[in-house]
């Protein structure tokens, strides 16, 4: 990592990026009037935590040189990465609903599609 800056800062920048993430999309969150207030609090710092983790994983695969090393020396441009990281957090629910449906459409006692029962 740059010497001059603690992994705070690569924190912060994953976490800025997911703050950043939900609120773009804030008008079409779905909250059920019904959840207890602590659940969206709940939810709100799991995806800013999830944003954190993001960004000093990028930082730390980055620093291995596993990904993007052309930018390791680079501040901005890890920074950015970080960030860009962090708005990830909003790409995991949608990955893992996804894999579900998948899932429930393509599980045990399903045929496969294109295939002929007779």
């Amino acid at each position: 990592m740059h010497p001059r800056l603690p992994s705070a800062i690569w924190a912060c920048a994953g976490g800025l990026g997911a703050v950043l993430s939900v609120f773009q999309r804030i008008g079409r969150l779905e909250i059920s009037q019904y959840a207890p207030r602590w659940y969206a609090v709940f939810q709100g710092v799991a995806r800013g935590g999830l944003g954190v983790f993001f960004g000093m994983f990028f930082v730390l695969v980055n620093r291995a040189n596993l990904l993007l090393g052309t930018f390791m020396d680079n501040v901005y441009a890890t920074l950015t990465f970080a960030a860009l990281a962090g708005i990830s957090e909003r790409f995991i629910p949608e990955i893992i609903r996804k894999l579900e449906n998948y899932a429930t459409d393509h599980g045990p006692g399903t045929e496969p599609q294109g295939t002929q029962t007779t």
